[in-house]
């Protein structure tokens, strides 16, 4: 624990008494911090313990309302459901994703290509995922192509001009003009 103390040295009481004084400031300050101190943390722990209580309690009162059982009915009060609302929401979700729905996922009661909303879904990610799939591949594709065929421009073309300026030839007339080593002139 750090404190900071400040003494106000230039008020004395009516005796005169500095000791006095100083002693009554000094216990005021400290007094004055610790209670501070002590307040924030007090506070700090009372605010965790409240909110530890609201979870406990609504977490009981979530499950005890869940728990519980309900009737549903339809529109001329004949029973539909009977059960816990825990299991309702189940029903209700299980509902949802088996329900028919057409080709741009809309909930369906027609004709036409009919699909349950999961497979829906599951389908249209799977075209998704192939669609950029075969995107980055034909550009692979379509770069390997190119460099290859660059490549083999490169060496046709290269092959052809040295055989169009006559490179071969050059080369052996010119080994035929210089003079040749004998093997003494080697150093």
């Amino acid at each position: 624990m750090k404190m900071t103390i400040e003494v106000d040295l230039q008020w004395v009481d009516e005796d005169g008494n500095l000791d006095d004084a100083i002693q009554d400031q000094v216990v005021n300050r400290i007094e004055s911090q610790v209670s501070d101190q002590a307040k924030e943390k007090i506070t700090l722990a009372v605010a965790e313990r409240v909110d530890s209580l609201v979870d406990e309690r609504l977490n009981t009162m979530l499950e005890s309302w869940m728990s519980e059982d309900t009737e549903v009915t339809d529109k001329w009060g004949k029973v539909v459901f009977e059960g816990s609302i825990l299991n309702l929401l189940k029903k209700r979700f299980d509902e949802f994703w088996q329900q028919t729905v057409d080709m741009s996922g809309r909930s369906s009661n027609g004709y036409g290509d009919k699909h349950t909303r999961i497979d829906w879904i599951i389908g249209e990610r799977i075209k998704t995922h192939c669609e950029k799939f075969a995107v980055a591949m034909e550009k692979q594709f379509t770069e390997e192509v190119e460099q290859q065929v660059s490549s083999a421009l490169k060496q046709a073309v290269g092959n052809k001009i040295v055989d169009t300026l006559g490179v071969p030839e050059m080369v052996a007339s010119i080994r035929k003009a210089l003079p040749a080593k004998s093997k003494g002139d080697e150093r």
